[in-house]
């Protein structure tokens, strides 16, 4: 909420700047969307790390482009040369952790703020010796119904989903085969492998499903919100979507809302065998009260780290959990005399020896750096500063990457810190600055902004320098002039 304030603070504060110009602003000049800065939206590097992706506007084509250079390579998927594809944009898409698939949405149906449905699609990247695809025909994932978050095995064979509140799997090895994992899901009482509301609203997250480093297990969370009381609110017809169901009479939509003081969900940890199709559940010492706002399994096909959060929310426990013998060990506490902020679950980062972790245990949000067996190797960041989010460790050099508001709390800078402790301001521009490094950590795409300069977006290498401006917006800086 934090973030979203300021956010909308700054926009204010540059309304306000274009509003002394010569033209007086009205509600339609600011709502029509005249005044926006152009973005890069919908990027996604690919796993090679030399390569990112971006889809166009109209949602009918990928471009592979050079992070290198800025320059575009090819189209890797076209609505209009794919075989057999029956629909004619799409609205997102994912690699397969390969870098061999992609899986592509559409029809995508919003649920809650971040949960949603969708129809998707497999379509093969497997070239031959000659880079030509060998295989362009596109395929549906499954034949059953719209598909809720997905997720890829690391070998890319399989793919995980929920539909209807039950875990399914498809084998694309054995001609997208589909099979269920689960059978007791159900509508406002039993949710599995994504979050419930308050989960969703309070953790930010929808998808609580993983497959294990070596392909063998998923491990998912269910949630049981049977004794959670139920809210109604009346539907209406609407603009955009019409339901046309609805434009007579209203109708009426009822979830499981727990107000303060009301039960949340049950929620417990179970892991499923894919090859003996044993399901297990975790012994995980978690408060009757207590919350499961991420799981995520290490590299270690052994250690499903499970992250958990007392009712009151300042303590954070970690444990890691044996899959097959569902024994759990406490791997890190963290306690707040207030409370831990959900900053902290998608900061964890792991590696084979290490993983990442924010505290603000010494007065302020920094870096920690732990080894797979718990212990604290070293604290990476330290001043009256916070740590806004770990970007990414480089296991070539031992380099850190991070960003920072040790400037100014207005101020957000990209910062690297080597394996010897030197530090190092990567942007080079004072005001809000975030970045989205390759999956190499060679490469980030800079995103920079303040009050008198929209969106200025940059490629830089992992020393700073900019190999490309990729977005200027020149033609709105004459607005605060």
């Amino acid at each position: 909420m934090k973030k979203i304030t300021l956010t909308l603070l700054l926009f204010l504060a540059c309304v306000a700047g274009m509003a002394q110009g010569s033209k007086r602003l009205d509600l339609k000049d600011i709502t029509s969307g005249q005044y926006r800065p152009t973005s890069i939206r919908n990027v996604v590097p690919m796993p090679d790390g030399e390569h990112y992706t971006q889809m166009n506007d109209e949602g009918t084509q990928i471009t592979k482009y050079s992070f290198k250079t800025g320059e575009p390579v090819e189209v890797i998927f076209d609505v209009a040369k794919a075989r057999e594809c029956d629909f004619k944009h799409f609205d997102s898409y994912q690699f397969s952790p390969d870098g061999s698939k992609l899986l592509i949405a559409t029809k995508t149906t919003p649920i809650y703020r971040r949960s949603y449905t969708a129809v998707h699609y497999l379509y093969p990247l497997k070239r031959n010796d000659k880079g030509v695809t060998t295989n362009n025909i596109i395929e549906r994932l499954s034949d059953g119904g719209p598909q809720q978050a997905p997720v890829f095995s690391p070998d890319g064979t399989m793919i995980a989903f929920v539909r209807d509140n039950n875990i399914f799997l498809v084998k694309t090895l054995y001609g997208n085969s589909e099979s269920q994992v689960t059978e007791d899901g159900k509508q406002n009482a039993v949710l599995n492998g994504i979050p419930d509301w308050v989960y969703e609203e309070e953790f930010g997250f929808n998808r609580a499903l993983e497959f294990s480093a070596d392909n063998s297990m998923l491990a998912f969370i269910r949630f049981d919100e049977t004794e959670v009381p139920s809210y109604q609110f009346p539907l209406f017809a609407g603009e955009s979507p019409h339901i046309n169901g609805l434009e007579d009479y209203p109708g009426e939509y009822t979830y499981k809302y727990p107000k303060a003081g009301y039960p949340n969900s049950k929620v417990e940890v179970l892991t499923f065998d894919i090859k003996s199709k044993v399901t297990r559940t975790m012994k995980l010492p978690l408060d009757a009260d207590g919350y499961i706002p991420r799981i995520r399994f290490t590299q270690d096909p052994n250690k499903l780290a499970i992250m958990t959060l007392n009712r009151h929310q300042n303590r954070f426990d970690m444990y890691f959990a044996d899959p097959r013998s569902t024994v759990c060990k406490l791997a890190l506490r963290d306690e707040s005399p207030y409370y831990i902020s959900e900053n902290v679950f998608d900061n964890i980062q792991f590696y084979p020896e290490n993983f990442s972790f924010l505290s603000d245990k010494d007065g302020y949000p920094h870096l920690y750096w732990y080894s797979m067996g718990g212990n604290l190797i070293k604290q990476v960041t330290k001043g009256a500063h916070e740590v806004e989010s770990f970007l990414g460790y480089d296991e070539a050099d031992g380099s850190f990457y991070f960003i920072s508001n040790e400037e100014s709390p207005m101020r957000q800078a990209v910062y690297k810190i080597d394996r010897k402790g030197k530090k190092t301001k990567l942007s080079q521009k004072a005001g809000m600055n975030s970045a989205l490094f390759s999956p190499t950590m060679k490469y980030y795409i800079n995103t920079y902004t303040n009050l008198d300069t929209p969106a200025v977006i940059t490629l830089n290498d992992n020393e700073g320098k900019t190999l490309k401006t990729l977005e200027a917006n020149n033609e709105k800086k004459s607005w605060h002039k």
